[in-house]
């Protein structure tokens, strides 16, 4: 770090204050805080140019983009329109070759990287790159990586809840076109729309300039992949452009990120959404390489993909690029890699113990985490997809989209396809036995599994000889597991790390009982005595505000997470309770305790499943009960239907504004529903002003339930399922 000087922290805020004026809220221990993004600057030695930089999270950023003068051979960079105010405002734009140093002059890490690809004018080859490259940036500084820049997105979506809000909030507050919503750049990372160069490489005449003050386009050091920010909705996207590959001829900005933190983050980044799942390692005994696995059902399967090189020279890396072998695993053709043939040899492929799965193995799994039409999103991983669904990875198996590869016959060239949105899997299952003698052995068609963008999977027929795919092995030993259930999740019924819902109050009485005023809409809750507001619409009377009954004598407990209760105020202030009613877990309104329901909720817990009476009183005072979807469509249908019941059941005021427009309801029948957000099951408050969660009765699956979903950017009224440990209001619903 010779030739670099930083101050970093030099003028820490508390970022909590922008979170505020979003109407979000800071996510705590694992989230971001108002000590997790500090700003400084740092000099380049090299020509004295000084840069302003923020640290967000863990990983600490240039704020503005490079403008070191690059220029080596075919290595070049420029300034927009070749003019130098513009690399004063937006800094350099740097083809690929340039911005990994291909001429070594930094360091070796990017040396001869993309340089063939210029001088031909072609999209060109890949270089060995492994680990950090410093590429253009100063000393102590590297080239960030696509997984770098994930985990920049990743972070800022655990402060502002969906990763489609991220480029948004990256964005700079001026500079975008004026027919589009500005960026809010809440953390001071400021990027600026800067364009992009078209040219050969060779000349400067032969250049052409585009997407000035529209469009943000960032290299990594992947090989044919950059970060781009889309002006449209501040999605912040990665991963492939294109395509996908990237003509080195391009010349798009650089941000450098400080070396002060180059470890592996896919552990941190790719995380299954439920902290109760074990997984276990084993080890390949051929290469000695360790493989995660998670038992699912009474199914052990490995958690990655194969990296197993057979030595047939057709087992292959995506790209050609080894760095996504140690990641994604190998593909592997049919014709090349043991999967034609003897049966028997089939099995060579995996490491002792463990086969290629048949199509009955993957059904078997798909139907035990649902159903084919929804098991994409809970295996799918939870990092990497781009524009796809909010991917779960409910069970661990962790499913990452490295794309595929195929043969284009007319180049004879390999074609690599579709990362970021795509990921297929070998089934041994084949269209025709290869023992019968009545197919040519070379025509036996093969099946494979596919997950993309959607939530469902495929089962899929691969007609292509020369198409290669990853291998997931199943174990050849049968778990001896409940098949209730599932040893990769911990059983709720007593283990520490699960939710846990018991009375502390046994043998004490309750205070119970309600009374309702139909001339005054008004209903008391002899509990506490809390009087709430009601309203009649068509036949059904509703409670007109959130319940606010604190469920006590039950305490949370979620993996390391814990709480003295299951209902919470927003972000623990008890001034929200006043405003908003309390957020409950659905174990808590389904009454799991039984304290007031007589048992009826008892097995309405996370992890199990439950029959409960109808109407299910759950914690609602007595006389009235949980709604259920059907209720809540009942309502919907009186108003008019679910298109536009959000917009006349929201409130007049406290919802924020949608580009420009109010996201206000008419509130015509006195609802009244409330943007209050929701709580996590770690215990991070969020989208206070943006959303509103109600329960329903209705039980989605052992770990999901369904809601009412009111947004401050739609008219509709949503209902969605999701985790049973989220904490969401209620509104309860007259017998």
């Amino acid at each position: 770090m010779n030739n670099m000087k930083s101050n970093f922290g030099f003028s820490t805020i508390a970022v909590g204050a922008f979170a505020l004026a979003l109407g979000l809220a800071a996510c705590g221990e694992n989230g971001m805080s108002s000590t997790d993004v500090s700003y400084g600057t740092m000099t380049d030695a090299r020509d004295g140019q000084v840069y302003k930089t923020v640290k967000i999270g863990v990983q600490t950023w240039m704020a503005e983009n490079l403008n070191y003068d690059y220029n080596v051979g075919s290595a070049k960079s420029f300034c927009y329109d070749n003019k130098s105010k513009n690399c004063d405002k937006y800094g350099r734009l740097y083809l690929w070759p340039a911005a990994m140093d291909s001429a070594g002059l930094f360091s070796k890490t990017g040396l001869g990287c993309g340089v063939k690809a210029v001088d031909d004018n072609k999209y060109g080859s890949s270089c060995d790159v492994n680990g950090v490259v410093q590429g253009v940036c100063p000393d102590g500084w590297h080239l960030p990586s696509v997984e770098e820049y994930a985990y920049l997105m990743y972070s800022v979506a655990q402060y502002y809840d969906k990763d489609h809000f991220a480029g948004r909030v990256l964005e700079a507050k001026k500079g975008w076109p004026s027919h589009y919503k500005q960026g809010t750049d809440n953390l001071g990372f400021t990027a600026l729309p800067a364009g992009q160069v078209k040219s050969d490489g060779l000349s400067r005449e032969s250049i052409e300039f585009s997407g000035k003050d529209s469009l943000a386009v960032f290299w990594t050091t992947n090989f044919g992949r950059e970060v781009w920010l889309s002006l449209r909705r501040g999605y912040f996207d990665y991963g492939i452009y294109g395509d996908g590959y990237v003509p080195f001829t391009k010349g798009f900005s650089v941000r450098c990120v400080s070396d002060e933190y180059s470890e592996e983050i896919e552990d941190d980044l790719c995380v299954p959404s439920d902290s109760n799942i074990v997984k276990d390692t084993i080890v390949d005994s051929r290469d000695g390489q360790v493989y995660s696995i998670v038992t699912i059902g009474e199914q052990t399967w490995m958690a990655q993909n194969l990296n197993y090189d057979n030595g047939s020279g057709y087992a292959g890396c995506f790209e050609y690029d080894i760095n996504n072998c140690k990641k994604y695993g190998r593909l592997y053709s049919k014709t090349g890699d043991g999967l034609s043939g003897d049966k028997a040899n089939r099995i060579q492929l995996c490491p002792q113990g463990w086969h290629v799965p048949n199509n009955e193995e993957w059904n078997t799994l798909f139907d035990f985490v649902g159903g084919a039409d929804s098991a994409g999103q809970y295996l799918k991983s939870s990092c990497y997809w781009k524009n796809g669904e909010e991917n779960r990875d409910r069970f661990g198996f962790s499913v990452l989209p490295a794309g595929h590869s195929y043969i284009d016959n007319a180049l004879h060239t390999d074609g690599f396809n579709v990362f970021g949105k795509y990921a297929s899997f070998w089934s041994i299952s084949e269209t025709c036995d290869v023992e019968n003698d009545f197919w040519d052995e070379e025509w036996d068609e093969f099946y494979y599994v596919s997950f993309d963008e959607h939530q469902g999977v495929e089962v899929s027929v691969n007609e292509d000889e020369v198409d290669s795919r990853y291998i997931r092995c199943i174990s050849s030993v049968i778990s001896d597991t409940d098949p209730g259930s599932s040893s990769s999740v911990a059983s709720s019924s007593s283990s520490s790390s699960s939710v846990i819902l018991s009375s502390s109050s046994e043998g004490t009485s309750i205070k119970d009982g309600s009374k309702y005023d139909a001339s005054a809409n008004t209903l008391t809750d002899l509990r506490d005595n809390q009087v709430y507001k009601t309203v009649t619409i068509g036949s059904q009377t509703w409670m007109a505000e959130n319940l606010n009954y604190a469920y006590t004598g039950v305490k949370y407990n979620y993996s390391s997470y814990t709480s003295d209760s299951t209902s919470w105020c927003y972000e623990n202030k008890a001034s929200n309770c006043d405003k908003y009613g309390r957020l409950y877990t659905w174990s808590a309104v389904m009454d799991s305790a039984a304290q007031f329901s007589v048992n009826a909720g008892t097995k309405c817990g996370y992890g199990k499943t439950c029959t409960p009476n109808s109407p299910h009183r759950g914690i609602c005072p007595e006389g009235w009960h949980v709604p259920t979807n059907v209720e809540y469509s009942t309502l919907y249908a009186y108003i008019g239907g679910s298109s536009t019941a959000g917009s006349l059941l929201k409130s007049t005021s406290g919802w924020n504004d949608y580009y420009g427009k109010s996201g206000n309801g008419t509130d015509k029948y006195g609802f009244s529903v409330l943007p209050v957000g929701y709580r996590r099951e770690r215990g991070h408050f969020l989208n206070e002003g943006y959303l509103a969660n109600l329960w329903s009765a209705s039980e989605y699956s052992s770990y999901g339930a369904w809601y009412q979903n009111f947004r401050y950017d739609y008219d509709y009224a949503l209902q969605n399922d999701d985790y049973k440990t989220y904490g969401r209001s209620l509104r309860c619903l007259k017998d």
